[in-house]
């Protein structure tokens, strides 16, 4: 299309410079030929059939081929002008090309580009390891402890079976609410007069599994109770209560049992020499 213009341009040039030419031409031609007399009129035989006005409105008539010629010729010239000028106009303007001389540049360059966001981190599983490490356990993203039971682990006053445990179950994928390790249970199993494993940082209790609340319809709660039977190769806890009384009894060496106190959450609890 630039080139289309520019051809344009220089044709549209061209044309009014060779009618301006013409132009000049015209005009000189004009102005340097000798007039051209038409013959005159033959004068009438009876001069006095030629009227004569009245002496205060006598004129003098002349013979048309006395006349001088009308000074016409620029005005013809000028008009040829006008008239070739105006059609290289209309040609100029009818391509859509800037008339005006030497005014065409190239567009501007094209903006650059926006940076591109940078990815967004992929979602990498967080490694678990299983090493009783309680500093380990602590940092772990998917695993919630009430502060107290945060501040048994910094003092270091829950046993290292339990800390394996919680990580084992991390390992394979759960999320885990943890809201009693030893400080806030009371010394005596409820309605019993033996010490709860609590009281010596050797037991657990899991309130939630995957973000869901520990209830008798919980099926993944019921996964992790029989995968803790059947799978947990760690030291196996002495007692395991949950809501499900049809998975009560002795299990693979451990107590299973379930009441009214544990409907709402797993305990899991390992014997000690005391």
């Amino acid at each position: 299309m630039k080139i289309d213009c520019q051809l344009t341009r220089s044709r549209a040039r061209f044309a009014a410079i060779t009618a301006a030419l013409l132009g000049v031409a015209m005009i000189f031609t004009t102005l340097l030929a000798p007039p051209t007399q038409a013959d005159p009129a033959p004068l009438p035989l009876d001069a006095s059939a030629i009227p004569v006005p009245p002496a205060a409105d006598v004129v003098i008539q002349l013979p048309l081929g006395h006349l001088p010629p009308p000074p016409m010729c620029h005005h013809v010239a000028g008009s040829a002008l006008r008239t070739a000028l105006g059609a290289v106009y209309a040609t100029v303007t009818e391509n859509n090309c800037d008339t005006t001389p030497d005014t065409w540049a190239p567009p501007p360059p094209p903006p650059p580009p926006a940076p591109e966001e940078p990815p967004a981190p992929a979602d990498v599983p967080f490694e678990t390891v299983v090493n009783g490490n309680a500093a380990d356990l602590l940092a772990h993203p998917h695993i919630d402890i009430y502060e107290a039971g945060r501040r048994d682990l910094e003092n270091g006053e829950i046993d290292e079976r339990v800390i394996v445990y919680l990580q084992w179950l991390l390992s394979k994928g759960y999320s885990l609410e943890v809201n009693c390790l030893k400080t806030g249970h009371s010394k005596f199993v409820a309605g019993k007069g033996s010490i709860s494993n609590h009281y010596f940082g050797r037991a657990v209790d899991i309130r939630a599994v995957n973000g869901e609340h520990l209830h008798a319809g919980n099926d993944i709660a019921r996964q992790v109770a029989q995968e803790t039977v059947e799978e947990f190769d760690g030291d196996k806890p002495s007692e395991l209560g949950f809501p499900w009384y049809n998975l009560t009894g002795l299990r693979n060496g451990i107590k299973c049992f379930a009441n009214s106190g544990h409907q709402n959450h797993l305990h899991i609890g390992w014997r000690g020499n005391d």
